[in-house]
């Protein structure tokens, strides 16, 4: 406060505001409280009493006594900003926007606005913070906080292109900040580039190395760049720094469990409980590691009270609560939570758009694979520097269980679900058009063919190369991309995994996917079948023009007879038997990073309990089987 607003105060009170800011709180604690009686409508000693509450933590008293001042004092920014600050410790963020909001008006400085954006960011109003930045633009810029909050808005909005271009300035000016170096590798992680996350979140942990939420994400960053150990470290540094944070804890054994480490995972979860009984996502857990041991029961008790008393709006704790279901035989029963799962995931930022546009662009792609003139790889290519198999299949169809035990084979390099052939297509689209109308062209330029080959080996390489000789490219998106890879590769196997087309799509529908455009289509049954039928419609249409010729393995068969299935298709992919491949289920829970959906069933090893599921959920699914049935048909499934 200036001299020239103090001016009327009685020299009391001025004197106790002087002690406040000399630091000396006790004395103008005592001062305030003794000269209250006498000037009660004087806002400055409420406000400093508030303010003084509001330092030791005592929110309740510092929102009575802030209230008063704003009374006494419409429109005074500090007091607005201190009440601001104190209904986001009372988790009241929509009362503190209020506020920040009010105090912006009348003090539009950096720091107010840095604080109304975190409000916003804690009340969920994203479209707020951005708001909020172009208000602090117009007046005279943004500071770079403010470009780390409104990154985070936008990446929350699902805007992740734009929220690192937001955050770069931020890094530039700011670049030892820990909180700036922690939502760069946030966004680094949501736009699935986990080797960005793993350094900013290194550096965030390396410059706020307290700071448990900085370690739980350093251990997620670390399970997408495939590194067990480090992962497994990292929750347990956020764990040993939590303070007793249940939520830190909660979300420490959710990483556990991702990792297969079951027991460490329920200790901290039990500790969690005694702070979080309500918690959905902390009950989801539990629920998870009991039925993992094959405790049904226990996991239906873990969430049922959670979803009897006030069920949460999170896909997550549904999904769950649909497994469990679906686990004790009550398949309709799970079949309404699954749609409800669907229904919550569905309300994500873009997936809606993301869904409309991928069939669209699928139907532009089958438009053009069915006018494509015949194709014929080109020839004389540059060998590789290694071997190379594909593995694919639609979604859900049994590739990882193929890969985890092809991938247990001595000269096998697994690359499961990297974006290589992805990468690849991007360029090639950048110099050729669209995928597949490209393929003429692309084939008819061996020496672009050549370089491309020698681009995705560099790729290979940054993954950690294929030591023994051979690289192992799993990739379900790949399925559709099979023509760019025949191209490109044609001395390659590809190895293509078929499941019953019902019991791939109610697969699909029933799993808690990522958020990306491709899978978002995953979210409804109709889109799911619709996806079937365009994927394979687009590979049946490239396979006229260019024989395609993959190496068909169905799951059925894998799950049911994996000794028999592999050795009778090991001679096409190049590779010798080995007994290690069945017992891949001991290299994987020892220190693999199984990235796909199925990577609690890997876990467990070879079982064939998923194989004819579909006919339990017969009901659900009626809708979209006449869109399933000529594929079953042709591919010799009962329906």
């Amino acid at each position: 406060m200036t001299s020239e607003q103090e001016s009327g105060l009685p020299a009391a009170v001025a004197e106790a505001m002087d002690l406040h800011r000399a630091g000396r709180l006790e004395e103008a604690e005592r001062r305030y409280r003794a000269l209250l009686p006498v000037y009660p409508g004087v806002a400055d000693l409420h406000y400093g009493l508030g303010f003084l509450a509001l330092q030791r933590g005592a929110a309740a008293e510092a929102a009575a006594h802030l209230e008063k001042a704003r009374a006494l004092r419409p429109g005074h920014g500090k007091t607005l900003n201190a009440l601001g600050s104190v209904y986001l410790s009372m988790n009241r963020p929509a009362d503190a926007q209020a506020r920040f909001a009010e105090s912006y008006r009348a003090d539009p400085s950096a720091m107010v606005a840095e604080n109304w954006a975190v409000a916003a960011l804690h009340a969920k109003s994203a479209g707020t913070v951005l708001d909020i930045f172009d208000a602090a633009s117009r007046a005279g810029g943004a500071s770079p906080r403010l470009h780390v909050l409104t990154a985070k808005a936008l990446a929350e909005l699902g805007e992740t292109a734009r929220a690192a271009a937001m955050i770069a300035p931020a890094l530039q000016a700011t670049p030892d900040d820990p909180e700036t170096r922690h939502v760069a590798g946030l966004i680094a992680t949501l736009r699935v580039m986990p080797q960005e996350a793993v350094e900013h979140l290194e550096r965030a942990a390396a410059l706020a190395p307290t700071t448990a939420r900085v370690h739980v994400d350093l251990g997620w960053a670390y399970i997408w760049a495939e590194r067990a150990a480090d992962a497994a470290e990292a929750f347990q540094a956020a764990a040993a720094c939590a303070d007793g944070d249940a939520t830190i804890l909660r979300d420490c054994a959710i990483g556990l469990e991702r990792l297969n480490k079951l027991q460490e995972a329920d200790a901290l979860a039990e500790r969690a409980a005694i702070a979080l009984p309500w918690d959905g996502k902390l009950a989801a857990l539990r629920s998870v590691l009991a039925r993992r041991e094959g405790r049904w029961q226990d996991a239906f008790d873990h969430l049922s009270p959670v979803m009897a008393e006030a069920p949460p709006e999170d896909f997550n704790v549904w999904f769950e609560w649909a497994r469990v279901q679906d686990g004790l035989g009550a398949p309709e029963a799970a079949a309404a939570a699954f749609g409800q799962a669907n229904a919550f995931w569905r309300k994500r930022p873009k997936t809606e758009d993301w869904a409309a546009e991928e069939r669209a662009a699928m139907a532009g792609r089958i438009r053009d694979a069915e006018a494509l003139p015949g194709l014929s790889p080109p020839t004389g290519l540059t060998p590789m520097p290694f071997r190379v198999i594909f593995l694919t299949g639609f979604p859900r169809s049994g590739t990882t269980l193929a890969d985890r035990m092809l991938g247990a084979h001595s000269t096998v390099a697994l690359l499961e679900e990297k974006p290589l052939i992805e990468t690849v297509m991007r360029r090639v689209e950048e110099r050729f058009g669209p995928y597949p109308a490209c393929l003429p062209a692309l084939a008819a330029d061996p020496a672009e063919v050549n370089a491309l080959r020698e681009f995705y080996a560099e790729g290979v390489r940054r993954y950690g190369g294929a030591p023994g000789g051979v690289a192992l490219d799993k990739h379900p998106i790949n399925f559709w991309r099979i023509g760019l890879v025949r191209v490109l590769f044609p001395e390659a196997p590809v190895l293509a995994l078929r499941r019953h087309p019902a019991d791939t799509v109610l697969s699909c529908w029933q799993q808690n996917f990522r958020h990306t455009p491709t899978l978002s289509v995953f979210s409804s049954l109709p889109d799911a079948a619709r996806a079937y039928d365009q994927w394979h419609r687009l590979v049946d249409a490239l396979d006229r023009a260019m024989p395609l010729h993959p190496v068909v393995v169905s799951y059925e068969a894998l799950a049911g007879n994996p000794e028999q299935t592999l050795r009778a298709i090991l001679p096409e992919l190049g590779l010798a038997w080995e007994e290690g491949m069945i017992r891949f289920k001991e290299k994987t829970v020892a220190s693999a990073v199984v990235l796909s959906a199925s990577y609690a069933q890997v876990g467990e090893g070879v079982s064939t309990k998923a194989v004819g599921k579909w006919a339990g959920y017969r009901k659900a699914l009626a809708a979209v089987l006449p869109v399933l049935k000529p594929w079953c048909d042709r591919f010799g499934y009962a329906i």
